[in-house]
């Protein structure tokens, strides 16, 4: 998203209001941290390697997600209707078009086997009520330039005030992923500073997205990315500062039940306005958009070096 950190209105804290899943009974929206199960660390800076820097085309990259040695992008609001694919030294080496559509609000990209997804969920001032995910083939984009997606239209289950409260609402989404034949859904609140774990299945057709559970972040969740039952997203404070959380997904869907764990990585400042990222075979990688004098760099995040303890 275009609008800065910094820049934004203070927070009102308040009460989510929480319709209880009809797949699990007495789910309590108590944060994992209050039950102990958050443990945080903080990442050295030696284990954040720089990449290369986005082309100008793509200064505003809000996704990534990887695909057979490439990874896949696109541009947020105000963008062309177009993900591009680029190479690992940062070229450009395919756009792909999504005919008869607009971005209005990219946000994020997910993949499954056979199909692309992207989120046409942003909501910064709180009054959308035509939220979309586009699916696209991913065999198409292999010869064709312009693909017609299927379209998934939803709304939130719970969600009663459509008026505008720019900055000061809980319905903005920023990361989606998919895993057998759902797409799960992390909201962005800027109200609460929480993230929304909601589900909703991955065909064509209009839909209420399920509420599974809430986790009290104390930030705002921006990119998601899955491997089999591991999920990681990344999220920044409004002081900048970017956290990578890492959760693992149970047979019942549910993320913040199970052990998590929550590292830091630096600040916004020297990072960028992180928001995109993905991961495959154990690379991880999250890319920024240009922010206050910082390039948009994709990063390689090295978990697995020294961690330092919070």
């Amino acid at each position: 998203m275009k609008n800065t950190i910094y820049t934004l209105s203070a927070l009102i804290i308040s009460t989510m209001f929480i319709i209880q899943c009809s797949t699990q009974k007495n789910i309590s929206s108590v944060s994992s941290e209050e039950k102990n199960n958050i443990t945080r660390d903080t990442l050295n800076k030696e284990n954040i390697e720089k990449v290369f820097t986005f082309p100008k085309t793509l200064e505003e990259n809000s996704a990534l997600q990887y695909d057979n040695g490439f990874i896949w992008t696109l541009n947020d609001s105000g963008g062309e209707n177009k993900i591009y694919k680029v190479d690992f030294k940062g070229n450009i080496v395919k756009e792909v078009a999504l005919k008869g559509v607009s971005n209005i609000d990219w946000e994020d990209l997910a993949m499954d086997k056979n199909y692309i997804y992207i989120s046409e969920t942003g909501n910064n001032f709180g009054n959308r009520q035509d939220l979309k995910i586009y699916k696209i083939d991913r065999k198409e984009t292999e010869n064709q330039s312009e693909i017609t997606p299927q379209i998934i239209t939803f709304e939130y289950e719970n969600r009663t005030d459509f008026s505008k409260n720019p900055y000061d609402h809980d319905f903005d989404c920023e990361a989606i992923f998919v895993k057998d034949n759902t797409i799960h859904l992390l909201t962005k609140e800027w109200k609460s500073e929480k993230t929304t774990h909601y589900i909703i299945v991955n065909q064509s057709g209009t839909y209420k997205a399920k509420w599974l559970e809430t986790l009290d972040v104390k930030g705002l969740i921006t990119a998601v990315d899955t491997q089999g039952n591991q999920v990681k997203a990344v999220q920044y404070t409004r002081d900048g500062e970017v956290t990578l959380w890492n959760f693992t997904l149970d047979k019942n869907n549910f993320l913040f039940n199970n052990k998590v764990k929550a590292t830091y990585l630096g600040n916004a400042k020297a990072l960028g306005q992180i928001e995109g990222l993905t991961f495959f075979q154990n690379n991880l990688y999250i890319s920024g958009e240009e922010y206050e004098g910082v390039s948009p760099n994709l990063y390689q995040i090295k978990e697995n070096k020294t961690i330092v303890n919070r």
